[in-house]
């Protein structure tokens, strides 16, 4: 069966295993059943921007189910693609770097089309079938045309792919459904604990900051997780290499025309110093939620010391799961017979809860002494209601009991597999039943005198005085 695994981008642009299906076929009524499916499981949100191969049924699935999202078309699956079907032309010297270019580089749709046709023209390939085909679906695949969709500054499905191979790897011939369920629950758990970690380092420490000085990077730092502020940092570094040509007013708007020391190519960048709202032609912003270089150097330049507020995108910020209600719609679910389904989602929300509430209150002492007074109170009511349901109020359920008063037994001794009743024979007398039933010669004086010197008194190192009164004739002379 094909496995079809949906995956996602989490705030430490980590892999996020949202859940996996099976299909028996790859029609367009399999993929409507299965986005239908995913888009139910999602509480009917639909995502975005989605990324596929390049497959005429899960075109015509998305455009039916997910009529609002973006469908973008992976650039490796093109190139891989492009080997094949225009095999003549991908082998030609500097053909494959032009296709990647119009993939990969091209950032308006003018440049697009001027570089398009310069190819069309280099290679004499106008009339390529394929070719054709690919230019019409150019607003699937181009970044010329996705730039106003955030994206993560993602432009393939890498991610789905890397996640199918894990299981490829797991999967066998004669592996059943609830096997293949346990392998997809350990692989979900550990991309969970991996979350896990980096939510807790980035509450614990701020990372490192190229420069301690800069007003702007301490802002970002606490600001953004680790990942996300090196990249943010990686972007402040770039504004060193940033000329600014000429400023411009226009309206209640500044106009700054820059360029990177070395290129060719101009950025326009428009900053609104009342509001502080700014945009840049690079539209970075726009597909990843992080402020390009082009923006940071015309903040700078204006003494702006931290990111404005409408351009803190909160997906990439440490607090992302703080202020919603997770596992709400959970609630009311059926329990199983043990209610162990119900009593695990429970856990998992008030273990979310608590998390977010101390990072809120961890940040002064008296946020602190107000969060534990609450919880407290809370204890003491949650644990009276428990007494009640038990009919007895004196039963104070799961309380802290101090160790000094729990009665520590030991555990049921079991007698071991060919032991006897009768009486057990010292090492003497074992040692002399070997000698009379056995060989003299067979016997190793060594092992006899220590087991007789240490299995029945307490244990001591042999001197040299035991050893030679019991062999007067020196065999431990080497050995001691």
């Amino acid at each position: 069966m094909i496995c079809t695994p949906f995956v996602g981008v989490n705030h430490h642009r980590k892999n996020v295993l949202f859940g996996c299906a099976f299909l028996s076929d790859e029609t367009t009524a399999s993929f409507v059943w299965l986005f239908n499916a995913f888009l139910e499981s999602m509480d009917y949100k639909a995502p975005k921007i989605i990324f596929t191969d390049q497959d005429h049924a899960i075109a015509n699935a998305v455009a039916q189910v997910f009529s609002n999202t973006q469908h973008r078309l992976c650039g490796w699956h093109i190139s891989k693609n492009a080997a094949v079907n225009i095999s003549s032309l991908y082998q030609q010297e500097g053909f494959r770097d032009a296709l990647n270019f119009l993939l990969y580089h091209c950032d308006s749709e003018k440049f697009f089309k001027e570089k398009w046709k310069e190819m069309i023209d280099k290679w004499h390939c106008a009339d390529n079938a394929w070719l054709l085909r690919l230019y019409t679906l150019r607003q699937k695949w181009a970044l010329a045309f996705s730039r106003d969709v955030f994206s993560c500054n993602i432009s393939s499905s890498q991610r789905s792919e890397s996640t199918n191979n894990v299981f490829q790897h797991m999967a066998r011939k004669t592996l059943a459904l609830p096997e293949f369920m346990d392998h997809y629950g350990k692989n979900a758990k550990k991309m969970r604990e991996v979350e896990v970690i980096k939510d807790f380092k980035c509450a614990s420490g701020n990372p490192c900051i190229s420069s301690r000085e800069c007003a702007i990077l301490k802002h970002a730092c606490m600001v953004y997780t680790h990942k996300m502020f090196a990249k943010f940092q990686d972007e402040f570094t770039q504004t060193t290499s940033i000329s600014v040509l000429r400023c411009m007013p226009n309206g209640a708007f500044q106009t700054y025309t820059m360029r990177r020391q070395g290129g060719n190519r101009e950025y326009i960048v428009e900053f609104n110093p009342i509001d502080r709202s700014i945009s840049c032609c690079c539209k970075r912003f726009e597909s990843l939620g992080l402020l390009c270089c082009h923006v940071l150097r015309v903040l700078n330049l204006n003494d702006v010391n931290e990111i404005p507020e409408q351009y803190i995108l909160k997906r990439w910020t440490k607090d992302v799961k703080q202020g919603y209600g997770m596992m709400e719609r959970h609630a009311n679910l059926t329990q199983d017979k043990c209610g162990n389904s119900a009593k695990t989602l429970r856990l998992n929300r008030l273990m979310r809860k608590s998390f977010a509430l101390m990072n809120l209150c961890v940040n002064s002492e008296e946020s602190t002494k107000i969060a534990e007074q609450n919880m407290d109170k809370t204890f003491e009511e949650v644990r009276i209601y428990n007494a009640s349901l038990c009919g007895d109020t004196s039963d104070v359920g799961d309380t802290f009991i101090p160790v000094s008063n729990v009665p520590v037994m030991d555990p049921l001794r079991h007698r071991q597999k060919g032991q006897t009743n009768g009486r057990m024979k010292g090492a003497l007398e074992k040692r002399r039943k070997r000698k009379t039933s056995g060989n003299v010669n067979d016997s190793n004086p060594i092992a006899d005198f220590l087991l007789a010197s240490n299995v029945m008194q307490p244990p001591r190192f042999a001197t040299p005085n035991d050893l030679l009164s019991e062999y007067p004739h020196g065999y431990f002379t080497s050995m001691i």
